[in-house]
This record gives structure tokens, sequence and C-alpha cells, in this order.
């Protein structure tokens, strides 16, 4: 999460490890960063996969992993 962000106050990044490194891959796309920023300060485990790298902007698909109450 990045609640400082000047530009979305839900903002989540999306990191990746890669090479032995963590590299920033992108943003969780605004439309849905209020959502998945809900789950995440529910304690909730979030699934991230970039299904298409090439549209602008990326393709994500979420999955909730948790879905215990």
């Amino acid at each position: 999460r990045e609640p400082d962000n000047p530009y979305d106050r839900f903002a989540v990044a999306v990191d990746a490890y890669w090479d032995d490194k963590d590299v920033h891959v992108g943003y969780i796309p605004a439309i849905y960063s209020e959502e998945v920023t809900e789950l995440l300060d529910w304690g909730r485990n979030i699934e991230v996969n970039i299904s298409d790298p090439s549209a602008t902007p990326p393709r994500f698909l979420l999955r909730l992993l948790d879905v215990s109450l």
C-alpha cells in the first residue's frame, strides 16, 4: 500500500521477486485500488497475475486467496 501516494490515496504497488531482487512492476489500476486496499487492510491475501503485459494499461488478474471471514 502507498497511502501517501499523491495521485491515489488507495494506491497499491505491485512488486515481484525476480532474479534474487525485488522489482517494481506497476500499480493495481485505480478503478480497483480502493477495494484491494480494503481487502489488504482486512488481512486478506491476494495473488496478482499480469495476464496481458503488452496491453495499455497491462491487464491484471486478482485472486483472493484467503476467503475465510
